[in-house]
């Protein structure tokens, strides 16, 4: 957001710089966060502890096949999946879905992308156009994450996906977010009609 606000690059890396060394210095205040790097790292070194719930996850979406299992017959969401209703939600999707219905996910997702980033340019105002760009991305790269940590991609965070998890808060935000740029999107057309 700070480079689609006009900063300039070398004001950026000098903030990357810094957040990466309070990354590294948070990573390594917490055991549990560095089992889960590690966790990601090798996941054969502790499949019943750290590395349970990843492990779990794909296996659920390599049993869905193409076409899935149908709904309701999952049988990672019986307690082989812990807590399958947040985080891992895309995996039990994926397992009762098949390989089909976890692209007709994503295409809606990227489609949100693209819907989102076209309000965001049309916007009549530099502070509406950063404010649609920015919840687009809040939501899309959130709904992007957690499905790569799903897929095995990264590391566990407990991110839920926008609008399918379970969690009231995350909905309530990302309706939020939806809202808003749905607000954006009229002002636009309000906009063009005046003389």
């Amino acid at each position: 957001m700070f480079y689609l606000g006009g900063v300039k690059l070398r004001h950026l890396a000098i903030l990357a710089g810094g957040a990466a060394v309070l990354f590294v210095i948070m990573l390594f205040s917490a055991s549990y966060r560095l089992e889960r790097v590690t966790g990601f790292m090798s996941p054969e070194k502790d499949p019943l502890g750290k590395s349970f719930q990843p492990i779990q996850s794909k296996l659920a979406i390599g049993s869905g096949g193409l076409l899935g299992v149908s709904l309701g017959e999952s049988t990672q969401k019986l307690y082989f999946l812990p807590n399958a209703h947040t985080d891992f939600i895309y995996a039990i999707l994926g397992e009762e879905f098949g390989l089909l219905g976890s692209m007709s996910i994503l295409i809606l997702y990227v489609l949100f992308f693209w819907r989102g980033f076209a309000v965001s340019a049309r916007a009549p105002s530099t502070a509406g156009q950063l404010a649609g760009t920015g919840l687009t991305l809040l939501v899309g790269a959130q709904a992007l994450l957690n499905m790569a940590i799903v897929l095995g991609l990264g590391p566990a965070k407990g991110i839920p996906l926008p609008l399918i998890s379970f969690g009231r808060s995350s909905l309530v935000c990302s309706l939020a977010a939806i809202g808003i740029i749905l607000k954006i999107s009229q002002r636009k057309r309000a906009w063009q009609k005046k003389p």
